[in-house]
């Protein structure tokens, strides 16, 4: 909401923190029906530079080439793992892939989420291909700037329209 955290916005607002999520669930459901009512929505594209881009990050997060991936990110960069972790700068996020690496839940693959390009997470355990998160890069030109995971808020998924791009 606006750059901040869920905890920063729950007490701008005065608020719980489950109070401001659902809050914030309500105006996600109300904003869709919105959304229904102007008409079939688009198909959501995206430049050939960019998807190249997401391609070659998603190619290489897939292959668990972690060091290639660290390769493409900014010394600066920002990290928003949603509902649990900030960190910024290139030696604190690195934290971040290694992680990612013990794990077994996930495999990505190149979409949009309410009409932005987008890394969508699936499972690849489950039977169901539905995405179980999606991650949101910014770039600096050929430099990844920041990383928004939503890994640890799947709700956000509930009313979000996710699109795959293959």
């Amino acid at each position: 909401m606006l750059g901040l955290s869920l905890d920063e916005a729950s007490s701008v607002v005065e608020s719980s923190l489950a109070g401001t999520k659902a809050a914030l669930h309500r105006g996600r459901a109300s904003l869709a029906r919105i959304a229904e009512n102007i008409g079939p929505p688009q198909v959501p594209t995206m430049s050939p530079y960019e998807e190249r881009r997401l391609r070659h990050y998603i190619d290489r997060f897939n292959a668990r080439d972690f060091d290639a991936i660290r390769a493409m990110i900014a010394e600066d960069v920002q990290l928003d793992l949603v509902n649990r972790l900030h960190l910024r700068g290139k030696s604190r996020v690195s934290v971040y892939f290694a992680r990612y690496d013990d794990m077994a839940d996930w495999s990505l693959s190149l979409g949009f989420v309410e009409g932005r390009p987008a890394i969508l997470v699936h499972d690849p355990r489950a039977a169901e291909a539905a995405p179980t998160s999606f991650m949101l890069l910014e770039w600096a030109e050929e430099k990844v700037a920041a990383i928004r995971d939503f890994r640890h808020a799947r709700y956000v998924l509930a009313a979000a329209r996710i699109d795959p791009a293959d």
